[in-house]
């Protein structure tokens, strides 16, 4: 269980560490994406974050955070609970993601979306001045954060 509470919430660390016993790897815990998928307590947003982090998959996670700055920065009023619009950020924040650090991308992408793109408003002043973020985009684009 160890190894899954390094990475997750507690309460999915004790949900996945069940079925490791069972896993194909005889108890090893699963170090790609896809078989990290096969884990009943993994959906793909874990799955993405700990194959990227845990072991440098370049895989990009979709959390509302990272939904949040993939429909600002694209500019993009879509339905962001919509499995079509979900699918499009997804393929933006594969395009965007390091394949040298992925986990420490996604990571940061987390970070700005929970700092800064807040749900109801954008906290500019923590944004840099020379930030490449404050660079590409107006404030008026950052003042309605979805």
């Amino acid at each position: 269980m160890l190894a899954c509470g390094a990475v997750l919430y507690y309460s999915r660390a004790r949900t996945c560490s069940a079925p490791l016993a069972r896993f194909p790897r005889g108890g090893v815990f699963p170090p790609s994406y896809d078989e990290l998928r096969e884990l009943r307590a993994s959906g793909d947003y874990t799955a993405a974050a700990v194959a990227s982090i845990a072991f440098g998959e370049p895989r990009a996670v979709l959390d509302g955070n990272v939904l949040r700055v993939v429909a600002r920065m694209e500019n993009d009023a879509g339905d962001i609970r919509s499995p079509k619009t979900r699918e499009r950020f997804r393929a933006v924040a594969e395009s965007w993601l390091d394949p040298k650090q992925p986990g420490a991308f996604n990571q940061a992408l987390m970070e700005l979306g929970a700092t800064v793109c807040l749900p109801r408003r954008a906290a500019l002043h923590r944004v840099p001045a020379t930030s490449p973020v404050a660079r590409r985009f107006n404030r008026e684009r950052w003042t309605n954060c979805r």
